[in-house]
C-alpha cells in the first residue's frame, strides 16, 4: 500500500473554473435530473413533458453541461462519454446526443476538460484517463510529464483506498469513469504504464531507467498479490458451491425420509381399515344365516301376566 519512489500524494495542479458555492453545488443534481427527464421522453418518442415544456435532445444536453458547471461530477463524466460515443452509465442519457439533427462525433478535445474535471475531484478511474490521454496526445499534446503525474495520482488513489466505498454515489463515479480510455487500469497496470514512461522518458520526462526497474519489481509483485487474490477467491466460490450442494443433498434426503413415512403411514393405515372390513363383512354373513331373525338366546324376556 505504500507509495513507491517518485510518487507524490498530490495530483496534478488543478485547473482554474468559475468557483461554486455550496447553495449553487445544490443545484447540480436538479440539473442531471432534468436532463434525464429529457432523455427520457426524447427516447419514449414523446414530444411534451407535462403540458407546455417540449422534450428536446438539445435542452437535455444544456441541463447537463450546467449540472457539470455546478460541480456534479456525475454530469461530468456522462458528458465525457458522449463526447466519446461511449454508452454512458445512465444508458439514456445517449439520447441526447444521437437523436440531435447532428449527433455528437468522437470529440477527445471536447471529452478531456470534463475527465480532467472529474480527476481533479478525487475520481480514481479519470485520474488514470487522463494520464492515458496525455501519454498518446488524445484531445491535447502528449505529455509523458503529465501522463505519469495523473498516473502516480491514479496509483496513490488505488494503494490508499482513496476511492471510498464502492457502493454509493462514488462508486458510481469510478464505474462511469472506468468506462472511459484507460480508466478501466488496475493497479498493476498503472504500475507497468509508469514503468514504460520512465523507461522511455518523453515530453517534459527525463528517462530513469532506476526507477523504471522499481515500478516493474513493483508491478510483477502486484500481479502475485492479484493472482493469489484471485486464487483465494476462486476457492471461496467452490467452498460456497460445495457447501450449497450438500444443503440440497440434505433437504433432498429430508423431503425424501418425509416422502416414505407418509406412504408407510398411508399403508398400515390402509390395511387395517381392510382387515376391518373384512371382519364385519364375515359378520355380516354370519348373523344373515337366520333369515333375519335373533338366534337362541338372543330372545327378549318373556312378557309379563297381566291379571285380570
Amino acid at each position: 500500500g505504500s507509495a513507491p519512489v517518485g510518487v507524490g500524494a498530490a495530483g496534478p495542479p488543478a485547473q482554474q473554473h468559475p468557483p461554486v458555492d455550496g447553495i449553487g453545488r445544490l443545484y447540480g443534481p436538479v440539473h442531471l435530473a432534468l436532463a434525464m427527464l429529457h432523455a427520457r421522453q426524447v427516447q419514449a418518442g414523446t414530444e411534451f413533458i407535462g403540458q407546455n415544456v417540449l422534450a428536446s435532445p438539445a435542452q437535455g444536453l444544456y441541463h447537463l453541461k450546467v449540472a457539470a458547471d455546478l460541480e456534479c461530477i456525475s454530469a461530468m463524466l456522462a458528458l465525457a462519454c458522449l463526447h466519446l460515443q461511449i454508452r454512458p452509465r445512465k444508458g439514456v442519457l445517449r439520447a441526447l446526443s444521437t437523436s440531435l439533427q447532428s449527433p455528437l462525433t468522437w470529440n477527445p478535445h471536447a471529452a478531456l476538460p470534463y475527465i480532467l474535471r472529474a480527476a481533479e475531484r478525487g475520481v480514481v478511474s479519470a485520474m488514470a484517463s487522463a494520464a492515458h490521454f496525455f501519454e498518446r496526445g488524445l484531445g491535447c499534446r502528449a505529455s509523458a510529464s503529465t501522463a505519469a503525474t495523473w498516473y502516480r495520482a491514479a496509483l496513490v488513489g488505488k494503494s490508499a483506498g482513496d476511492q471510498d466505498s464502492k457502493d454509493g454515489e462514488r462508486g458510481e463515479e469510478e464505474e462511469q469513469g472506468a468506462r472511459l480510455p484507460g480508466g478501466e487500469k488496475t493497479e498493476q497496470e498503472l504500475l507497468v504504464a509508469l514503468a514504460q514512461l520512465y523507461e522511455e522518458g518523453g515530453e517534459g520526462l527525463a528517462a530513469n531507467p532506476q526507477l523504471a526497474w522499481q515500478f516493474q519489481l513493483l508491478a510483477r509483485s502486484q500481479a502475485r498479490k492479484d493472482e493469489e487474490a484471485t486464487r483465494l477467491q476462486e476457492t471461496e466460490d467452490d467452498e460456497d458451491d460445495d457447501d450449497r450442494i450438500v444443503e440440497m443433498q440434505r433437504k433432498r434426503e429430508k423431503l425424501g425420509d418425509g416422502v416414505a413415512g407418509e406412504k408407510s403411514r398411508a399403508g398400515v393405515g390402509a390395511g387395517e381399515g381392510a382387515a376391518g372390513g373384512e371382519v364385519g363383512r364375515e359378520g355380516g354373513r354370519e348373523g344373515g344365516g337366520g333369515g333375519g331373525l335373533p338366534a337362541d338366546g338372543e330372545l327378549g324376556p318373556e312378557p309379563m301376566a297381566v291379571d285380570r
